[in-house]
């Protein structure tokens, strides 16, 4: 008997957190990083409300503020992380668009 092999693409809803922990710009970074520890996640997606995603924080921002400064600062993430711009993608994208979209926009 003669079976077809099926195939799936993979797509970034078979991978993606589907409901993100968002923060806004004005938080404080102190704030921030003490729901990335409560949760234990690595990152947080800042969120402007009528702007959407305006940064992410991620534990290497953190080292680097660490590296740099020697201390954690209390000011607000939009004074501390860089602006980023942002390419939004959508669940059913194949992940390897998304990866050349990722690499694309660095």
């Amino acid at each position: 008997m003669n079976h077809e092999a099926q195939t799936h693409e993979l797509i970034v809803q078979d991978y993606m957190t589907s409901n993100p922990i968002t923060v806004p710009p004005d938080i404080s970074t102190t704030a921030a990083i003490t729901i990335m520890a409560g949760k234990g996640i690595g990152n947080l997606v800042v969120v402007e409300e009528l702007a959407g995603p305006v940064g992410i924080l991620t534990e290497r921002e953190i080292i680097q503020c660490l590296s740099l400064n020697k201390q954690i600062s209390n000011l607000p993430l939009k004074d501390v992380l860089p602006y980023q711009s942002f390419k939004t993608i959508t669940p059913d994208t194949a992940i390897f668009d998304a990866a050349n979209t990722m690499i694309s926009i660095r």
